[in-house]
């Protein structure tokens, strides 16, 4: 059946679909430079993690948004704002 896997990868089936949805996509992107940060959690947490997720995950947030909150202060220096 022509168009029956319904898989968004497919190019017979999902294809226009999905070049649709990327075309609207790029659309809504401002036009500046960013910085996509990764925070993440050593190995050796990961057992804790499972235990405790409220927990480390909230020492965790709390750590970034010190590091964050840090570099907007240089925000002079760095000519950025958080978003």
């Amino acid at each position: 059946v022509y168009c029956a896997c319904r898989d968004r990868h497919c190019p017979q089936c999902q294809g226009h679909v999905s070049d649709q949805w990327s075309e609207q996509q790029s659309k809504d992107v401002i036009n500046a430079p960013y910085f996509h940060l990764v925070f993440t959690l050593p190995h050796e947490l990961n057992g804790l993690a499972r235990q405790y997720p409220r927990e480390i995950y909230s020492c965790l947030f709390h750590a970034v948004w010190q590091t964050l909150s840090q570099f907007a202060q240089r925000k002079k220096q760095l000519q950025g704002t958080l978003g």
